[in-house]
């Protein structure tokens, strides 16, 4: 089987076509040989590839019958390669010359043969965040198809029993839903984003950006993450930066294509810089277990990661780490947000995730997305007692060393080792766990208390899951627009998903909270628009807190989209003015750049005295009545108490 890897370039002049020429020739250089590269535009693409005469059948939502799809670009693109001919589609532009490289035509992704192309792509952003012009077609042909798979799953109504509107959102049904949609199933690709900073933050490599997206949704296999390229800033290092990883990716995508040639399918999942890759037993070190048994969610070269940063990875999917806030409670240097809201303390506070992966790749998580992603769990599954002790555990090693820090209090120190909270929310999506209500009861069996945070993506799981001490759901927009380009999300009903979250949040009978993670310029949206979800979902409590920045040579963030206390306060307080006083700004933490909103059946009265605290009892069966936004009670896991602000 030979090999080969397809540049597409946006523009066949410009920073696209020179990194698309940089691309070409240090593969070569890589290479030796041994694997073909080419470079074609957009319109090549196209023809060669998506509206091959073999290729998988471009089949609209409800429709039995396969449309004429080279008609689809008829009035779309401006190039006159896009014929409407129903005859074998045949490339009309010239395929960009290239000094040293092939230009063999690409194959079918129908054919068997394709199972040993790859394509990186190199698109750069005009105007708007609209594509350029020879990319008009491939991006019309794309959303064309994104939009029917919506359609499908938007279809498939969720039974939770809310007084609002079904919406789709079955976290179990939407992946078998999409399959019939997933036409670039056997495509192995990563996209390289092109555009320019001094652009408003939303429109910045916007056209790369969604392109990354519909191929994914599509069914393509990413080979490496999204790069970025800024020309107002250094373009080449971004793209040399880039360039090394995917090389490694491509190095071991192909070796391990060669070695299994005899197998039906070949799957490249997206990695981080050094990840090792494969799906059967080979030689050395496995990243999987055999086929015969399920995957193993953390490789070894993602472990080396995490490990380096700090993480404590304890069984195949889950970690925990020491937050900075534990050393600053030993230290007597102050306590964390959860104190001054929840009276928390940081140093018996354990940092845990029993799931690394995640439907997301929000753009100003601080975790630099060395985690992997997915939309359903196909790893195989620890048993929840083991993470509960090893978790444990691990909080208890990373504390030891502590001992010996100057100003060390020792009375923290001892109580350190007696961990009273679990703070679900370190990295990743913990409701993903299948075993997830197990783990938190012997959380709770044990006296230890459980803040849950989730990504408002999989509702299916959420209805399903038991009451834990507080509930957080992650409010990152207020509008679909944004919620896009700030989360990324990996569903392509991820609005619906959303907003199903919502309103099963605003039927559960717990403590629960909405938290806004505020980043300037991406997604500060009307005030009006995020009171209009807050009184949607009815939550106790609304945390709104300014986004923590942690650079990265793929960030788009920059120190300018953070903001300062005082705007997040400001931020709050117009939230608060639009909710018409069913919430009322009861505390701040000024060093978290956070800010707490609580419904007013929380007050008191008339003492005006706000019930936010927690007391941890000795045993979970001590709970109390608290009172529900819907005008009924609910029971707290675990009681609470009066606590002035």
């Amino acid at each position: 089987m030979s090999l080969r890897v397809v540049v597409v370039v946006s523009t066949k002049t410009g920073t696209g076509r020179a990194l698309g020429d940089k691309f070409c020739a240090s593969g070569c250089g890589a290479f030796g040989g041994s694997v073909d590269f080419c470079l074609v535009d957009c319109a090549d693409f196209v023809h060669t590839v998506l509206l091959h005469p073999r290729a998988p059948p471009c089949v609209a939502s409800g429709s039995t019958t396969t449309p004429d799809c080279s008609s689809t670009f008829s009035s779309t693109s401006p190039s006159p390669s896009t014929s409407t001919s129903t005859s074998t589609p045949t490339p009309t532009s010239t395929p960009v010359e290239t000094s040293g490289v092939s230009l063999e035509v690409p194959r079918s992704l129908s054919s068997d043969a394709s199972r040993g192309d790859f394509y990186v792509f190199m698109i750069s952003t005009v105007g708007a965040g609209q594509p350029p012009d020879s990319g008009r077609a491939l991006f019309s042909f794309l959303s064309q198809q994104v939009e029917g798979a919506n359609s499908s799953c938007a279809s498939t109504s969720l039974q939770s029993g809310c007084d609002q509107p079904t919406v789709s959102s079955s976290a179990t049904t939407a992946p078998s839903v999409l399959q019939r949609h997933k036409v670039l199933q056997h495509l192995q690709y990563c996209v390289f984003a092109i555009g320019n900073s001094t652009y408003p933050p939303a429109q910045f490599c916007a056209a790369g950006r969604k392109l990354d997206h519909m191929l994914f949704t599509l069914g393509g296999q990413r080979i490496y993450r999204l790069g970025i390229g800024d020309t107002a800033k250094d373009v080449d290092s971004a793209f040399i930066s880039w360039l090394k990883p995917v090389l490694i990716s491509l190095t071991k995508s192909c070796e391990a294509l060669l070695q299994n040639n005899s197998q039906d399918e070949v799957t490249a999942t997206e990695v981080s810089d050094d990840e090792e890759q494969g799906t059967t037993e080979s030689s050395g070190t496995h990243d999987i277990e055999d086929s015969a048994s399920p995957n193993v969610m953390i490789t070894p070269s993602q472990k080396r990661v995490l490990t380096k940063e700090g993480y404590t990875v304890i069984g195949t999917h889950s970690a925990g780490k020491q937050c900075r806030w534990t050393k600053n409670a030993l230290r007597g240097r102050g306590l964390c947000y959860k104190y001054t809201f929840y009276g928390i303390k940081s140093h018996q506070c354990m940092e845990f995730t029993p799931a690394l992966a995640c439907a997301n790749k929000c753009i100003f998580c601080w975790r630099h997305h060395n985690n992997p992603v997915g939309t359903e769990w196909i790893w195989k599954v620890d048993d929840p007692a083991m993470l509960v002790e090893q978790g444990i555990q691990a909080h208890r090693d990373m504390v030891k060393p502590l001992k010996g820090v100057p100003d060390i209090v020792m009375s923290r120190y001892e109580e350190a080792f007696n961990v009273r909270h679990c703070a679900l929310s370190l990295v990743g999506e913990p409701i993903m766990y299948p075993r997830i209500n197990e783990f938190i009861s012997i959380l709770h069996s044990k006296g230890i208390s459980t803040f849950m945070v989730t990504n408002a993506q999989m509702p299916d799981a959420l209805q399903a899951l038991q009451p834990v001490t507080q509930l957080y759901l992650s409010i990152d927009a207020a509008r679909r627009e944004t919620l896009q380009a700030i989360d990324q999300p990996l569903f392509p009903d991820f609005w619906e998903r959303y907003l199903a979250c919502i309103d099963i949040v605003a039927n559960k009978k717990q403590r629960t909270v909405f938290r806004l993670t505020v980043v300037k310029e991406w997604n500060m949206d009307p005030p009006a628009d995020y009171a209009a979800l807050v009184k949607r979902g009815k939550p106790h409590f609304v945390e709104i807190k300014g986004a923590t920045y942690c650079g990265g040579k793929y960030n788009p963030l920059s120190l300018a989209n953070i903001p300062w206390h005082d705007e997040v306060l400001a931020f709050a307080k117009q939230i608060e003015t639009e909710l018409g006083g069913e919430y009322e700004l009861v505390s701040e933490h000024m060093h978290s750049c956070c800010v707490l909103l609580a419904h007013k059946s929380l007050k008191r009265m008339p003492s005006c005295v706000w019930r936010t605290h927690l007391i941890t009892p000795t045993s979970q069966r001590q709970t109390t009545q608290l009172p529900c936004r819907n005008g009924q009670n609910s029971t707290q896991p675990l009681e609470h108490v009066v606590s002035p602000h």
